[in-house]
């Protein structure tokens, strides 16, 4: 039984670590292609919408 609590303990201990890991990975990826899509989308503007030409 107390490999049990063991092993439980480790993957606590191990999904602790590596969860905030991933999740700042996630929120970085999906940064960088924001920013991205809007820089693409404002140079693939045509000059009459934004009222300058």
């Amino acid at each position: 039984m107390r490999f049990m609590q063991r092993s439980k303990d480790s993957l606590a201990k191990w999904l602790s670590a590596i969860l905030p890991v991933v999740i700042v990975g996630l929120v970085g990826l999906f940064a960088v292609t924001v920013i991205r899509d809007y820089g693409r989308a404002k140079r693939g503007r045509p000059p009459g919408i934004t009222g300058k030409r």
